[in-house]
C-alpha cells in the first residue's frame, strides 16, 4: 500500500468528487481500497468539504419566484388558467391527458 501525505488524501478525496464517478468506482479504478478511503477521508475532516463541492456536471438550479401569478396554458384558442400552488406533477398528467383527448 502506498504511504500518502494528508495533502495528497485531500487531492485524492477532490479528483473523486470531480469525476463524476462514485467513490466506490474511483477506488477502483486507482487500485485502492474502498474502506481504506472513507477511513481516510473520515478522519481527515473532509465529509464537510465534500458536500460543498459540486460534481462536475451538474447545474445548480433555482426555483422560480411566483408572486401570486397563476399558470397559464393556451392551445390555439383555448386557454386554461390554472393557481399558481398547482402541483407540477398534476399539471403534467393534465397536459398528457389533454394530449390523449380526441375532439
Amino acid at each position: 500500500m502506498a504511504r500518502r501525505t494528508p495533502e495528497q488524501w485531500r487531492d485524492l478525496f477532490r479528483s473523486q468528487a470531480k469525476s463524476g464517478l462514485s467513490a466506490t468506482q474511483f477506488c477502483r479504478e486507482l487500485g485502492i481500497n474502498p474502506n481504506y478511503f472513507f477511513q481516510r477521508k473520515g478522519k481527515l475532516g473532509q465529509q464537510r468539504e465534500a458536500l460543498k463541492e459540486k460534481p462536475a456536471g451538474f447545474v445548480e438550479l433555482k426555483p422560480p419566484v411566483l408572486v401570486g401569478s397563476d399558470v397559464q396554458l393556451y392551445f390555439g384558442q383555448v386557454s386554461l388558467t390554472l393557481p399558481a400552488n398547482a402541483s407540477p406533477g398534476w399539471i403534467a398528467t393534465l397536459i398528457r391527458e389533454l394530449a390523449g383527448a380526441t375532439v
